[in-house]
């Protein structure tokens, strides 16, 4: 649960709501901070439920616009409703797209693949109150993270590059010296 999340259901309710943080599992892994060579994609990766594909589909939009190209593992329910829709749709987008069925082992595979972990969202209610555990999630496994400046990312916010624009936030990581990301990264770890 979120601060805001308990805020929301005291308000709701009028009961009393108390917060227990998510917690991380595991130890974190080895930073291995690198992009690619000049003229190569940037491997990035993003994971989580269907539910949450919208953001991404935003994210998807606003990478078609870089002037590099972008390979992005979408790590979810492969067989899930939503997932086949946003696939419909990111067809549109000059973004290679690999999608891999969601367990444990492959979302740990994938971040290890991947440049940069990406959490992107919307600015809707319902987004605002989710917790931030993708994000302690990538910075665990030494990736870089970009991410949707939601209320509990702002924790995260001298760690990982925040901003509404996935494509935006791409931009300013690639434009940092490799010792600075891997200090951030290292520091959120």
């Amino acid at each position: 649960a979120s601060e805001l999340l308990a805020q929301q259901y005291e308000e709701r309710t009028g009961n009393d709501c108390y917060v227990i943080e998510d917690c991380v599992d595991g130890h974190a892994e080895k930073i291995d901070v690198c992009f690619p060579a000049p003229g190569e994609p940037f491997h990035l990766v993003w994971f989580g439920i269907p539910n949450n594909l919208p953001g991404l589909a935003d994210a998807v939009a606003q990478l078609a616009d870089l002037e590099f190209p972008v390979n992005l593992d979408v790590v979810t329910k492969a067989s899930d409703p939503a997932t086949i829709q946003f696939l419909e749709y990111a067809k549109r987008y000059p973004v290679q797209l690999n999608l891999i069925d969601w367990t444990l082992e492959a979302q740990q595979t994938a971040l290890k693949n991947a440049h940069v972990a990406i959490v992107p969202s919307r600015a809707k209610s319902g987004k605002l109150v989710k917790t931030g555990n993708r994000v302690a999630t990538a910075l665990m496994a030494g990736k870089p993270v970009i991410a949707f400046p939601i209320p509990s990312y702002e924790v995260f916010k001298d760690f990982v590059i925040l901003d509404t624009s996935t494509a935006s936030g791409l931009q300013t990581l690639a434009s940092l010296p490799l010792d600075q990301i891997t200090e951030m990264v290292e520091s959120g770890q």
